[in-house]
């Protein structure tokens, strides 16, 4: 062998045992989860935080980790009310479509509409049912 084909060699050797090493390495830590208080946006919502209203922020934190851990359970947004005030907004991403078409996965904010379709039904329904029970609606004959 002449010495540029063991230098060639030798870098070919090199290349490949450090592709190699990249794939087999484990993937990057992810940054830890920290609870942070809703945005105050002026949109009706009282925000507080967890602790205000009793609610452990590790237990948030968990979740929001385990949420983020199974992608395949699909969750795009999970808010938290209690006492009144918002005290968890959160966004993840998912798999969604529009009208049945797949637009495959979306990075979820406040902003991005649903393809809500009969969940509508459930929704309004619980609504009405909180309404009737408050007292908000005398009958539910009513027009």
């Amino acid at each position: 062998m002449t010495q540029h084909t063991s230098f060639a060699l030798a870098g070919a050797l090199a290349a490949l045992a450090a592709t190699a090493a990249a794939q087999s390495a484990p993937p990057a830590p992810k940054p830890p989860v920290v609870y942070t208080i809703p945005a105050s946006l002026g949109d009706g919502w009282t925000t507080d935080t967890a602790v205000g209203v009793g609610i452990d922020r590790r237990r948030l934190e968990q979740m929001t980790e385990s949420i983020r851990s199974h992608p395949e359970d699909n969750v795009h947004a999970v808010l938290i009310e209690r006492d009144g005030r918002l005290v968890y907004e959160e966004y993840f991403s998912g798999k969604d479509e529009r009208r049945g078409r797949p637009l495959g996965v979306v990075t979820f904010t406040r902003d991005t509409l649903h393809d809500l379709r009969s969940v509508t039904k459930s929704v309004i329904s619980a609504l009405v049912g909180v309404a009737s029970a408050s007292g908000a609606i005398p009958s539910l004959d009513a027009p």
